[in-house]
């Protein structure tokens, strides 16, 4: 019997795994479930969670912004997967690493640094990353890295000649109607989204402005964090991407290669491969699946064999 998946995201709100959710699956271009559950805000007031609710995406911003626009660059011709860092962001120790190694966590850069409370701009961090020495020797080992991403999302402005958002704008969210999807959410459209968290670093509840804090010092743009949208919007960009509408299929084929990194095989580029290695096991268990997550309490995972798509969104 199909598990009543209304129940089984009422219930995980009532025991307080996060004080609302939005939830949406589907297959093909068919809607299976959607629907949101407790409240998207509980401080002042409270305040409902809908399908029309924004979420801090944080690191799912890694592969639904940053991923593709680096891939797409890729298949114009823009730029190579196994360019040295250094060619397009001429800074010391950036030559020992190339986008590859940056695009599946295996640069040898650490993971993160609590910079914000010092750094000014995305290229005080580039600056600031450049210095740094590397954990491993790049290509050794997989080490999950901010880093590399915020290195991928200054290559992408680089190679583009334009900004992140906006490129990711114009080939990505514009193209397939996800109307509701942007960096940056102007006041307007703040009070659609769900808060993170009362910060004591900015003073405030963090409503509509990233929650990741290095992201907020770079100006709120970057390529490891940044993106909001709703789940209607993400399963728009699921259902292009299965669909071959949004990259060719070879390069899905590419990117969802199994072994590409030997000490992780379920590294792909960008996308995480197995759900039961992630942390997300209990939508797909085939080894066909691949998604991500983020900090905040978002997750989409996909099936290419059966075009499944799921959408989870919190503010946990």
């Amino acid at each position: 019997m199909a598990p009543d998946l209304g129940l089984v995201l009422r219930k995980a709100v009532a025991d307080a795994k996060a004080p609302g959710a939005v939830a949406w699956v589907g297959r093909g271009d068919e809607t299976l479930f959607s629907s949101a559950a407790g409240l998207r805000q509980t401080t002042p007031g409270p305040e409902p969670a809908t399908l029309e609710t924004l979420y801090d995406l944080a690191s799912l911003t890694k592969v639904i912004a940053t991923t593709t626009c680096v891939m797409l660059l890729r298949d114009d011709g823009a730029l190579s997967l196994d360019q040295k860092v250094s060619e397009w962001l001429p800074l010391p120790g950036f030559g020992q690493f190339t986008l590859r190694h940056l695009i599946t966590h295996t640069a040898g850069l650490a993971p993160f640094r609590t910079w914000y409370k010092e750094i000014t701009s995305a290229l005080n961090m580039v600056q600031r990353i450049s210095e740094l020495s590397l954990d491993r020797a790049p290509g050794t080992a997989r080490e999950y890295s901010d880093f590399g991403f915020i290195l991928l999302g200054q290559v992408v402005e680089k190679a583009a000649k334009e900004p992140l958002d906006r490129f990711a704008r114009r080939r990505v969210f514009t193209p397939l109607g996800m109307k509701h999807t942007l960096y940056k959410p102007p006041e307007n459209i703040r009070k659609d989204c769900a808060p993170t968290e009362d910060c004591p670093w900015r003073g405030r509840i963090v409503r509509g402005e990233v929650h990741d804090e290095n992201a907020f010092a770079m100006g709120g743009v970057s390529g490891h964090a940044g993106l909001f949208a709703t789940a209607g919007d993400l399963a728009l960009f699921c259902r292009a991407l299965l669909a071959g509408k949004l990259l060719k299929e070879a390069t899905l084929d590419e990117m969802l290669r199994i072994g590409q990194v030997p000490s992780y095989p379920w590294q792909g580029l960008g996308w995480w491969l197995d759900p039961r290695t992630a942390g997300a096991n209990g939508f797909l268990s085939a080894r066909q699946a691949f998604g991500h997550t983020g900090w905040t309490g978002t997750s989409v995972w996909m099936d290419r064999e059966s075009g499944l798509h799921a959408i989870l969104l919190a503010n946990t």
